[in-house]
């Protein structure tokens, strides 16, 4: 896999058996790989950087500015994106 270096991704979004990774530029790259399997590789090169907040939603830890639970719960990131969080996913 050819992902984009580390410092360059913001947070990887699945759509079905494609994912799109969003760079930190506003561009954005998709992949012929799950979600799950992008998941897999990047905790192999990178440990414990992204976190899934979301089935659709892989998340890199810096990239996170403010997680809000009241009323929706909600992780909005360094460039102003609001994404869900799953009920069920905790972030530490």
């Amino acid at each position: 896999m050819q992902f984009p270096s580390l410092n360059q991704i913001c947070h990887l979004e699945g759509s079905i058996n494609y994912t799109i990774v969003h760079l930190n530029n506003g561009h954005k790259k998709m992949f012929p790989y799950t979600l799950k399997k992008c998941e897999a590789f990047l905790s192999q090169i990178h440990g414990h950087s992204f976190i899934r907040i979301h089935k659709s939603y892989l998340v890199k830890k810096d990239s996170i500015k403010e997680i809000k639970t009241r009323p929706l719960n909600i992780v909005i990131l360094n460039s102003g994106k609001e994404l869900p969080l799953a009920r069920r996913r905790k972030i530490k």
